[in-house]
């Protein structure tokens, strides 16, 4: 006897008995057993469950989502999650209309105008009454008066007046302030009663102009969905835009929701919360149509959209960066195909991200290939229409794949993204006898709120020098203290408002933020004459990247260290030894030594500059315009409608760190193998390759076929297919002089050449190249 699908021996082993077949325990629980909803293990075959609604929990698993007690007893809420009773009550059941707490059946309640109210808070609305109304109310303007009162109201002549606070004056803020101001209300003999109504306000944070950085996070907590759950990320593409958020797919309005129907946990999801004829249709559809390749379309159900699309993609197993890349494109332009050409007019569409938990499927692949998918379908429409990419809420580096990728081709006048913040609409009512009274009250509230809150503005020339990431955790900061900020970076301005105390601590942290912007700046300033090098053999040294340079540099001049921790460009954690010069990653030691740059010259054409960065339109009558042009018609001519412009990029502390590089080549080869050749991009990667050159954020940009690198080719029509226009319809290509020194054959696979080599290549027609200073973007093309 043995097991129906290991073939073990069954004899004198437990087994399992099912469909008349006899399984071992280990293949039953792979096959056939339960996962538990909490902690995603597997429930072992005798191990003690709770069952809710198709969903498992080992016994110890089975908790109060809320106090993580174990549950015996349990209640849903509306989030579909398990409570105990206490919890339920406390976060679902009805609450009292004055206190805010929750109303507990065993204590005695009223009901009164479709309100409720603990009995002890049931009380007169006059505030110089406010005594319990055991014997009797009377309702009036939504409020509930005792008969003496009440006649008191309606026998006298009375003045009112209502005003609202500022939204910026949050409930907690005012909460512990209405006392004082009632007391004073009271002296004046004016009644002052409030309402508080939660207020959605949309925050725009700003987008860093020129920001060279990488949104790469050293840890979840200073991941953008992290920070900012409820972001949302636009990119503005032709007449739509690429958007980006955290959430459930299930629950969004748009016109389509698309599922990749080869996700069970999401097809399950989604069918669920459609409702049972969706669940029909698409049993019944799926019946009749090739599971490998059909869309599936039903109507939406339960669901806030007009129609589902199912689709099924199945990842490629060998670990190819191509194919996968090829396979998602193909998923998404079918996908799109669809619904952008369907009878029906649509207008939005949301897709959940695909590939997340499958080790086979880098997220960063994922992500390059759904949005440049999604960027290249909006550019082929005419229609206004927007697309959306949902992450699950806790997959906070999926996420931040997803928004580095989409930062990269947002135009310059769309913000980084919009924020949704509940503040509070407070309403006071002031009621008096004497309308002098009411005046003198007014002004008493109205200089009591103003003394709550305060803006400030302050004119910085230093936010030159702040990143992405700093603006992102700057406007976390201030938003949980109750401020609203604003960045001008075109006037370089701050503005602040909210409480006081809160912001004067936010001015200070704006402050602490501009001197590490300004360390950084620093950093990269020191480095530009400064070369540091590694050696990989007798008579070979390469270059760190512009980041290692700048911490090396450093810590070597200013810190005074003798030993450092970097990060290479391979992604290994290496020690930096001072003392005697030497790299050290694992059992491998390296040598390294330190250059000055300057006395390498810039090129005799360069006009003068103020700073290490500027970039000089051509005139069309010069030698220097006539010859890039004629280079770029070379291939290009008939092609294009016109050029807008030809710009000498002179950025100098690239200039040499590329002039150092190639003459240590043309020492070590013998030979010159500088190359002139042509780079596409967007103009946002324009601007980013401008101030801090092909670095390591641009690699795979422009395919992997021959390595995970920066291309560039011999033919201008070659690089002209990895433009994207921007909204006047205007392309960005890069003439650059590139070190291609001894190359070979490039392969999907290739992060870095093979030793020996320089770089890789197709057949001499592209070239692929790896590190920061092998390549430098002379001249910027920009036309139409």
């Amino acid at each position: 006897m043995s097991c129906s699908n290991c073939k073990v021996n069954l004899v004198d082993v437990e087994y399992v008995e099912k469909d008349e077949k006899d399984f071992c325990l280990n293949c039953y629980n792979q096959l056939f057993g339960k996962f538990c909803a909490k902690c995603q293990m597997l429930i072992l075959i005798g191990a003690k469950i709770a069952k809710y609604e198709g969903k498992f929990w080992h016994k110890d698993c089975f908790q109060c989502y809320s106090c993580q007690t174990k549950l015996t007893k349990f209640e849903i809420g509306d989030d579909k999650q398990v409570y105990c009773h206490t919890c339920h009550t406390e976060k679902y059941g009805p609450k009292c209309v004055v206190c805010c707490k929750a109303i507990v059946k065993s204590l005695r309640y009223v009901e009164a105008g479709g309100r409720l109210f603990h009995e002890d808070c049931f009380r007169c609305s006059s505030k110089l009454c406010t005594k319990k109304l055991e014997n009797g109310f009377i309702p009036k303007d939504n409020q509930f008066f005792c008969p003496e009162c009440y006649r008191d109201i309606i026998s006298k002549h009375t003045f009112r007046e209502t005003l609202t606070c500022p939204s910026l004056v949050n409930s907690d803020l005012f909460c512990a302030e209405e006392q004082i101001m009632k007391s004073k209300a009271q002296e004046m003999k004016t009644e002052l009663m409030s309402t508080v109504q939660p207020v959605k306000k949309t925050l725009s944070i700003p987008r860093v102009p020129k920001d060279t950085s990488s949104l790469t996070a050293t840890d979840e907590t200073q991941t953008v969905s992290y920070l900012f759950p409820n972001l949302i990320m636009k990119a503005t593409v032709h007449n739509g835009s690429i958007q980006l958020q955290s959430g459930e797919l299930s629950k969004q309005t748009v016109d389509v929701i698309v599922v990749c129907s080869t996700s069970d946990i999401l097809l399950k999801n989604v069918l669920q919360q459609a409702g049972l004829t969706v669940q029909n249709d698409y049993d019944r559809l799926s019946s009749l149509t090739n599971q490998q390749d059909s869309i599936i379309e039903t109507e939406a159900g339960n669901l806030s959209c007009q129609a589902i699309l199912f689709c099924p993609w199945t990842a490629p197993t060998d670990r190819d960066s191509d194919k996968l890349s090829n396979s998602v494109s193909d998923y998404m332009s079918k996908c799109l195909n669809h619904i952008l050409y369907h009878s029906k007019v649509y207008r939005t569409a949301a897709f959940s991200v695909m590939g997340y938990g499958l080790s086979q499927c880098p997220m960063d692949i994922i992500a390059k290939a759904m949005i440049n998918t999604a960027g290249a379908k909006l550019a082929e429409t005419l229609l206004y229409f927007d697309i959306s990419f949902f992450v699950p809420s806790n997959e906070y580096h999926v996420h931040q794949k997803f928004a580095e990728k989409l930062a990269l081709i947002q135009q310059p006048s769309d913000p980084f993204g919009y924020v949704d913040y509940l503040f509070s609409k407070i309403t006071l009512t002031l009621t008096a006898k004497q309308e002098a009274n009411l005046k003198q009250c007014r002004s008493m509230v109205d200089t009591h709120i103003q003394s709550l809150t305060q803006t400030e503005m302050r004119t910085n020339e230093d936010l030159h020098a702040w990143t992405q990431h700093l603006v992102i955790s700057f406007y976390k900061y201030c938003l949980d203290r109750h401020i609203w900020p604003m960045i001008s970076f075109e006037q370089k301005k701050l503005t602040l408002t909210g409480r006081k105390d809160s912001i004067g601590e936010a001015d200070k942290y704006f402050l602490e933020l501009t001197n590490q912007a300004l360390k950084q700046t620093h950093l990269q300033a020191i480095s530009r004459s400064i070369l540091w090098e590694y050696q990989i053999d007798g008579t070979t040294w390469q270059n760190y990247s512009y980041k290692s340079i700048s911490e090396i540099e450093y810590a070597y001049s200013f810190q005074k260290l003798s030993s450092l921790d970097i990060i290479n460009e391979q992604d290994e954690k290496c020690r930096i030894d001072f003392s005697n010069n030497t790299e050290t990653f694992n059992d491998r030691i390296r040598s390294i030594r330190r250059q000055q740059l300057v006395s390498i010259s810039l090129p005799v054409n360069w006009q003068c500059q103020s700073n290490n960065c500027s970039r000089f339109v051509l005139n069309e009558d010069t030698e220097e315009y006539k010859s890039i042009k004629q280079s770029f018609d070379q291939t290009m001519l008939n092609l294009y409608k016109s050029i807008k412009s030809i710009e000498r990029i002179q950025n100098q502390r690239w200039y040499k760190q590329y002039a150092a590089h190639r003459d240590a080549m043309n020492e070590r080869l013998k030979e010159n193998t500088e190359r002139r050749l042509f780079h596409g991009c967007n103009e946002t990667a324009a601007n980013s390759i401008i101030e801090e050159c092909f670095n390591r954020a641009f690699a795979g940009v422009n395919g992997t076929v021959y390595g995970l690198g920066a291309y560039f080719a011999t033919n201008a029509i070659y690089s002209n297919s990895f433009t994207r226009p921007d909204s006047a319809g205007v392309r960005c290509m890069f003439v650059a002089s590139v070190l291609i020194g001894k190359t070979v054959l490039g392969k999907s696979s290739m992060k870095v050449p093979p030793p020996g080599y320089d770089s890789t290549t197709d057949n001499n027609q592209i070239f692929v190249v790896y590190h920061d200073a092998q390549a430098y973007a002379d001249y910027l093309i920009k036309y139409q």
